[in-house]
């Protein structure tokens, strides 16, 4: 840390110096401009790129040296998640072709990166979205309706076996890619001062929509598992009705904790976290029941799953109606900040 004395120069400028050895270390030459944010804790932040295209590219090399694509699939969400602009796959040999299809489709997982480069010893994937274009608060609602549409069509076939519950794991996928967007926009807004100016986004608001996109992408795998365990029940169960019930019940309480929050109403989210426990509660009795109903375990054990899964999904809801409230107060603290003298 160094300190830095104020001088004034006319009546109304005030000058400081910039300490030599950052100038040197980012490049500033006699007539450059930098960008100066007043951050909300009243500290001042210089920032010496101008524009978005100063921004140095990033490149991340991921060997392919395993047979393990799962592991190569972490790799890249790493690498991705991060915000690298170009990430290659290379070998020390040719790749074989059954790898280098896998690999190609690694990038039907996310948003953004396509294949730039191809040759027979490495694949370069490049993020082609312009990341300031991406709204976090319609990929929350989006991955939000997909999630509530998979309840409804798993409630469907445990009524009458004529849900779409095919293409559930599809959904599912399009709900962790936006997650994952989200959390690629949160990383830069933390570290990106120009790029956060530009969505008009503070860390601490995009801290709370990644907390709420974590939710509903949790939301999302439960919905998945209860699809999967209604698809072994074939249809026709006697208890259909109560849990399409829940289903509703959790759907409006879903809808509502959002807006909550997206309409900064945060006062009706203390509402919400008890609608929730209430759920909670009359999911657990439900389950109860069931276990002592003596029904086959063959039905018993998917329908308890089921159960189970929408406790947890309306937990989730709870935790968003949570984060919400924490969002009202930091807020207001950095208000405080803003206007203290």
């Amino acid at each position: 840390m160094e300190t830095r004395k104020i001088q004034v120069t006319g009546k109304s400028t005030y000058v400081v110096s910039l300490p030599k050895k950052w100038v040197n270390k980012v490049n500033i030459k006699n007539g450059d401009s930098v960008v100066l944010f007043p951050l909300p804790d009243n500290t001042l932040l210089i920032n010496p790129h101008i524009g978005e295209k100063e921004r140095p590219q990033t490149k991340m090399v991921i060997m392919l040296n395993t047979d393990d694509m799962d592991e190569m699939l972490r790799r890249f969400v790493g690498a991705y998640l991060a915000g690298y602009s170009v990430i290659e796959f290379r070998s020390q040999k040719d790749i074989p072709m059954a790898v280098r299809q896998r690999v190609r489709r690694i990038s039907q997982y996310m948003i953004g990166p396509q294949i730039i480069d191809e040759n027979p010893t490495s694949i370069s994937f490049k993020d082609m979205l312009d990341a300031s274009d991406f709204s976090m608060s319609k990929a929350v609602k989006r991955m939000q309706l997909i999630t509530l549409d998979m309840l409804k069509e798993s409630m469907k076939t445990l009524k009458d076996g004529k849900g779409r519950g095919e293409d559930m794991n599809f959904r599912d996928d399009e709900v962790d890619k936006l997650y994952w967007m989200i959390t690629k926009q949160y990383n830069r807004i933390l570290r990106d001062a120009l790029f956060a100016d530009k969505l008009n986004m503070t860390s601490q608001e995009a801290m709370s929509y990644h907390l709420i996109a974590r939710s509903v992408e949790r939301m999302a795998d439960h919905a998945l598992k209860i699809n999967n365990n209604v698809q072994a029940l074939n249809g026709g169960v006697a208890i259909a009705k109560n849990l399409e019930e829940m289903v509703q019940r959790i759907g409006i309480l879903s809808d509502e904790v959002l807006n909550s929050f997206f309409r900064g109403r945060y006062d009706q989210s203390y509402d919400l976290v008890s609608k929730a426990q209430v759920i909670v509660g009359d999911l657990e009795k439900m389950k109860r029941d069931l276990l002592t109903e003596g029904k086959e375990p063959r039905t018993v054990v998917p329908l308890a799953y089921i159960i189970d899964s929408l406790e947890r999904i309306a937990s989730y809801a709870e935790d968003i109606a949570e984060i919400s409230i924490n969002h009202h107060f930091v807020h207001e603290h950095d208000q405080s900040l803003i206007q203290s003298p």
